[in-house]
């Protein structure tokens, strides 16, 4: 598929799952980049240009659905601004 073709299916998706949260028009104060890299980097460095940062995290179900993942932990630990952990409907309970 290629980093391009890759970019554009990360695109369409993380477009797909803003309709879903907001509807079909994004709040004025919520935006969005799409960036190649270490997640865990990405975040706390993008972190420092946002008012909040919204994470999820991964569940596994029972104890250890209790746990954020290494990503969600560090962006946690070293954000620039306040940070908030979603669980999904999947594992939220």
């Amino acid at each position: 598929m290629g980093i391009d073709g890759f970019a554009h299916e990360a695109e369409k998706h993380l477009e797909d799952a803003l309709v879903e949260a907001f509807g079909a028009r994004l709040p004025k104060n919520v935006s969005w980049r799409l960036v190649q890299g270490s997640a865990r980097a990405a975040l706390v460095e993008g972190s420092k240009h946002a008012a909040l940062v919204v994470v999820g995290r991964r569940g596994h179900g029972g104890f250890g659905g209790l746990l954020l993942g290494s990503v969600s932990s560090a962006v946690v630990a070293h954000a620039h601004c306040p940070v908030v952990v979603v669980h999904s409907r999947e594992t939220a309970t």
